[in-house]
């Protein structure tokens, strides 16, 4: 029902002024009886003699007829971020061509042009073809609209609060894209209904896509040839009995034989699949050193996207453990150039810690560690390179252990007070000789005049106690001056929860000793 201008206050939402509701009123309402006015002499006369300008219901009607600007699409906000992050780089490639200073961490944006612009041709593609499927002649049923229904659907559906949405052209249940956009209205309305999402279930959606990313597309950018995929690993042996090829390697030697076989050209694949690289595991346990390496041929050349996978990672692994080091050597080599990078990923930081515990590739191997120390404080900072500096603080010689202490000391105290930091240099107290023990402490200031509030800042934060702590633990006079300057604020420690722990632990370690 349409109502009349002098019934607009009754019916105006809280929202709009009175001038505007006002103006919409008496064009929805001169709207109503359009067809018997507009072909009339006196159409005009009709509309002033409701008492209403005659140029405020054809400013009204005009506003209802322009055009609303539509909401953008998923596909145009990605367009744009990709769009913001390609100009971002282009200034960054401007910089390194004036030979300007650029943060590393800037740099590595420009490694990621290519994958961007990708990126964004496929979205444009994609917008093409479904510009191109709508454009297909359809057959459809149309029904007769007089215009004034027209424009009196417009200004009910403003009253009534409806809300615009962008044209965007209907896809047909055959089209390749019906089935994604059905997908993703449907993953909407869960989301809708479900509120907003907690910063964990957001984290676990971020590292399912990570790892979609990382195994399939490029697993199967890295596989050699066209080979049969995890769903067809089922083979079916000689007797006529079937079996995964898990379950094959496990067995007899006949068995055995003929899963290494089935294997062959697919090592890559299935090294990238979730069970297939528990076979590939198994298989290189369970060969002979010919045949293993035959299978190690395959992986050559993918070791740095092998790193990022959640699953290949573990292959990487198992042929730094259990292979000789002439054998392994490929994987330091083709680590070499990628090193502070990859020591940074969730997953390739564990292939480091295997190949410091290990030391396979000779030279390769020397020249991956001056790599990986070159960058010693920023990786001691890092949520996954801090465990690469611990396990080379464990199974490191001697000169790595000094290399890498000598960079902590360069800004200790803060490191000291760094989430992750405040581990390594734990871990270096517990592993290094006493000189380095003894550079850690001249660093925290444990001799200095104002000792006592060094240590006092420290034992009372969440991360620094665990440093006291460990220094406590350090035999010598180290320990005894930092157990000293502790007990000697025992009345500020023993009002944090952090001093109470750095005091029970250093009474328990003094009492063993």
């Amino acid at each position: 029902m349409v109502c009349a201008p002098n019934q607009a206050s009754a019916y105006r939402p809280p929202w709009m002024n009175q001038a505007t509701a006002w103006a919409w009123a008496s064009a929805a309402w001169s709207l109503e009886d359009w067809s018997d006015a507009k072909n009339s002499a006196a159409g005009g006369a009709a509309l002033a003699s409701t008492g209403v300008p005659q140029d405020a219901g054809a400013s009204a009607a005009s506003w209802v007829h322009q055009d609303v600007q539509p909401a953008l699409t998923s596909a145009q906000k990605e367009k744009m971020k990709l769009r913001k992050k390609l100009r971002e780089i282009q200034k960054i490639e401007e910089l390194m061509t004036t030979q300007e200073k650029v943060d590393p961490l800037q740099v590595k944006k420009v490694d990621k042009k290519d994958e961007l612009v990708a990126q964004l041709e496929s979205i444009e593609q994609m917008e093409g073809d479904e510009l191109r499927g709508a454009e297909e002649p359809h057959e459809i049923e149309s029904l007769e609209v007089a215009p004034e229904d027209n424009d009196v659907q417009q200004v009910a559906d403003i009253w009534s609060g409806a809300q615009f949405h962008e044209d965007q052209p209907q896809l047909q249940p055959q089209h390749p894209q019906w089935r994604q956009q059905l997908q993703r209205q449907q993953q909407q309305q869960h989301h809708n209904a479900s509120g907003p999402k907690s910063a964990t279930a957001r984290r676990r959606e971020r590292r399912k896509r990570a790892e979609k990313n990382h195994s399939t597309p490029k697993a199967n950018s890295a596989t050699p040839r066209e080979s049969a995929a995890e769903d067809n690993t089922a083979l079916t042996g000689a007797a006529g009995g079937t079996g995964t090829l898990l379950d094959r390697l496990q067995g007899d030697a006949a068995e055995r034989k003929e899963a290494l076989n089935a294997l062959h050209g697919s090592v890559v694949k299935h090294a990238f699949s979730p069970k297939g690289c528990r076979a590939v595991q198994q298989a290189l346990q369970v060969a002979d050193l010919e045949t293993a390496s035959e299978l190690l041929a395959e992986v050559h050349g993918h070791v740095r996207w092998a790193a990022e996978s959640p699953h290949a990672n573990y292959v990487v692994q198992k042929i730094v453990e259990v292979m000789p080091p002439s054998h392994g050597s490929f994987v330091v080599k083709e680590l070499k150039g990628v090193a502070a990078e990859l020591a940074r990923h969730r997953y390739g930081c564990r292939i480091f810690c295997r190949v410091v515990e290990h030391s396979v590739g000779g030279e390769d191997f020397t020249e991956l560690m001056d790599e990986l120390l070159a960058d010693a404080l920023g990786l001691s900072r890092h949520q996954f390179g801090h465990y690469v500096m611990q396990s080379l603080l464990e199974h490191g010689s001697q000169e790595h252990r000094k290399r890498l202490v000598a960079a902590l000391c360069d800004d200790i105290r803060k490191s000291a007070h760094h989430r992750w930091a405040s581990h390594v240099i734990e871990t270096a107290l517990s592993y290094c000789a006493a000189e380095e023990q003894h550079s850690i402490a001249v660093g925290l200031g444990t001799w200095d005049e104002d000792a006592n509030d060094a240590m006092v800042s420290l034992a009372q934060t969440q991360f620094g106690s665990f440093v006291i702590k460990a220094l406590i633990r350090v035999p010598g006079e180290p320990g005894r001056v930092v157990w000293a300057n502790v007990q000697h604020a025992r009345s500020q420690l023993e009002v944090n929860r952090y001093g109470q722990r750095v005091l029970e632990s250093g009474a328990q370690s003094f009492r063993l000793s």
